[in-house]
């Protein structure tokens, strides 16, 4: 009788200690997917930075030749857009502060198509401006209304829509391909796009992409509760 005590007592302890050793590893691993997580999150973000910058700096170099008084105020938008990209780069921000980005984007755009261009702009934040949401969420859809879009025909309009309530935001956009340029960005930044929603939202996001022959349309649902 004493030996199989003996046995039991000494089989609960390889039990626990094997269970200790079990939550040790699972914890480990569990801290390495988080840090190669965060690694992968960080190098989107400085594929996205540039991506961002460059084709910026060309909409302002188009405008030079054009109208030089436009392009100095496009340069001031542009570094209002640049604190906010270069300066303020935490984990999160306010919805405000994105969605101001978004609008100084757009004025930027404005300022370099001018006339030519139809935009329908609809913002609405309702209660949730001061809702948490990753940086630079929706500039890769935005930019691509104005990078993929018919800017050179008013008859072909452009939508952009961003609406939150109680949390839940989304943000629409609608273009019809320019003619020179007949399918929107597939590449690094609608990729890229994807894979931060999967990392920072994961099913809290959704996103998607309806095309017909002539016309490109985007939905974005996020959950920022």
């Amino acid at each position: 009788r004493d030996g199989i005590i003996l046995l039991f007592i000494i089989g609960l302890c390889v039990a626990i200690k094997l269970s200790q050793r079990m939550n040790k590893m699972k914890q480990h691993k569990q801290e390495l997917i988080a840090s190669q997580q965060e690694e992968e999150l960080n190098n989107l973000k400085n594929q996205l930075n540039p991506h961002f910058l460059f084709n910026t700096l060309n909409s302002i170099y188009a405008l030079i030749d054009i109208c030089p008084s436009t392009a100095k105020n496009a340069v001031h938008e542009l570094s209002s857009m640049l604190r906010y990209v270069v300066y303020s780069n935490p984990e999160t921000v306010d919805l405000k502060s994105e969605i101001k980005f978004i609008q100084n984007y757009i004025d930027l755009m404005t300022i370099r198509f001018g006339d030519t261009a139809n935009i329908d702009v609809c913002i609405n934040m309702g209660n949730s401006e001061n809702h948490k949401i990753a940086p630079l969420i929706f500039i890769t859809i935005i930019e691509n209304v104005f990078k993929h879009g018919n800017t050179g025909d008013p008859s072909h309009p452009m939508k952009i829509s961003i609406s939150a309530n109680d949390g839940h935001v989304t943000c629409h956009t609608f273009n019809y391909y320019n003619p020179n340029s007949k399918s929107n960005d597939n590449g690094i930044g609608i990729s890229s796009l994807k894979r931060r929603l999967a990392l920072i939202y994961g099913d809290k996001a959704n996103f998607a992409i309806s095309k017909t022959k002539d016309t490109y349309t985007t939905i974005l649902n996020i959950d920022l509760n």
